[in-house]
């Protein structure tokens, strides 16, 4: 297809074909992705890039990025009109999250077996050479990840899946292509953002792969899929440059729910749902942060259609409510930004505290109703120790199955 053609000599000594897709409200998001790669892959590669406006092409194009094939989205919309007529009936992230399985089809076209290509959504990070997951995907067809939930987390996998859609491997073969097929065609029968029937999007999907498809790898790399969910429950380490999980290089990290929040601080969790507890944790946040804000810094203020998701401009006072709420993080003094973090968790943990042996009591007296209410008060408040984390989840699951 002319969309994707490369010469002849480019698409033989190419192993490896990476992708992704994003508008112009995630641009600096995708910008670095693409970078971060260009930085730790030592092999010839291919990276597309699936522009869902215009304004992301043209930013995109004028930008240069290395190793990249821009695909305008209405080139692919032309070639795809089954996909196009979805989108009036679709959330836009629902849409997106429809055109990913077709992008992967077209790009799987005339590879050999010899050959992977892999998508990856645009929240994500590369820190280390990946070719320790593709060697893993050696003897397989389709490598895919699992999210890893951490214990306090794991209701989640419930309503999103065991398996994360955020990036997977897919080798120039039939059985990845069978299942690639059979992928794009129940996401163009139903993509949506809420779960019905043992779906939820493109990603609960991917339940179904071991059971169905030959070829299937889980991949093992403790440093891919590192992810808000379990990054504390992965013994990070190591520092900037050289970050490790579990005694092995962080490669990928996602950086779900992630925003900058201008003015040398970040957001590290928009949703106010998990807990960074770890000094490394943040300092690979801030790595992302100062990459991201570096990427904004090249892109025209004008470009953006609202108040992005992954980057705003707070207030002196909004910042210095944040820092004390533990919202925010100062990027630079990293010392100052860690000590105001550890300081407020320190202090809101008396409160905590305090909060869980009222929330105790109130269940050991029969008071559900109380118990509950106070249990989740106890939820929303970040800064609590390991053990006293231990103690809540267990009351909040026995406050439930009493209720």
């Amino acid at each position: 297809m002319s969309l994707y053609t490369l010469t002849d000599g480019d698409r033989q000594s190419c192993k490896y074909f990476f992708s992704t897709g994003f508008d112009r409200n995630f641009l600096p998001v995708g910008i670095i992705l693409v970078e971060s790669l260009a930085k730790v892959m030592p092999d010839p590669y291919v990276f597309y890039v699936l522009c869902y406006d215009v304004e992301t092409y043209e930013t995109l194009h004028r930008l240069k990025l290395p190793n990249t094939h821009l695909i305008h989205g209405k080139d692919f919309e032309d070639l795809h009109p089954e996909v196009k007529a979805l989108k009036s009936h679709r959330k836009i992230a629902e849409y997106y999250w429809t055109c990913k399985s077709t992008l992967l089809c077209d790009l799987h076209d005339g590879l050999n077996a010899q050959q992977f290509v892999s998508f990856l959504d645009a929240d994500h990070y590369f820190f280390a050479d990946p070719l320790p997951l593709f060697r893993e995907c050696a003897s397989s067809s389709i490598g895919m990840v699992e999210h890893q939930f951490a214990e306090r987390y794991a209701e989640s996998e419930k309503n999103t899946g065991k398996y994360n859609a955020g990036f997977c491997v897919f080798r120039g073969d039939e059985k990845a292509r069978a299942c690639l097929e059979w992928w794009r065609e129940r996401t163009l029968e139903w993509c949506f953002d809420y779960t019905e029937d043992g779906k939820f999007g493109d990603q609960m999907y991917l339940n179904h792969w071991p059971d169905m498809f030959e070829g299937i790898h889980v991949i093992e790399h403790p440093g891919v899929a590192v992810a808000p969910w379990n990054i504390n429950e992965r013994n990070p380490g190591g520092g900037t440059g050289h970050f490790t999980i579990d005694g092995e290089p962080l490669i990928l990290g996602h950086f779900h729910k992630f925003r900058s929040a201008g003015r040398g601080a970040f957001e590290p969790d928009l949703s106010g749902t998990y807990t960074f507890d770890s000094q490394v944790v943040l300092r690979i946040y801030r790595e992302y942060a100062i990459a991201l804000q570096t990427a904004d810094d090249r892109i025209p203020e004008n470009i953006y259609s609202f108040e992005v998701a992954v980057r705003r401009t707070v207030s002196a006072g909004e910042l210095i409510r944040g820092l004390f709420a533990r919202r925010f993080v100062l990027t630079s003094p990293f010392w100052l930004g860690w000590g105001l973090w550890k300081c407020m968790g320190w202090l809101s943990g008396f409160r905590t505290k305090d909060l869980l042996d009222k929330a105790t009591l109130a269940f050991e007296g029969g008071d559900l109703h109380r118990a509950r209410r106070l249990a989740l008060q106890c939820m929303l408040r970040n800064p609590l120790r390991a053990f006293d984390k231990d103690v809540l989840y267990i009351l909040f699951r026995r406050i439930e199955s009493n209720r």
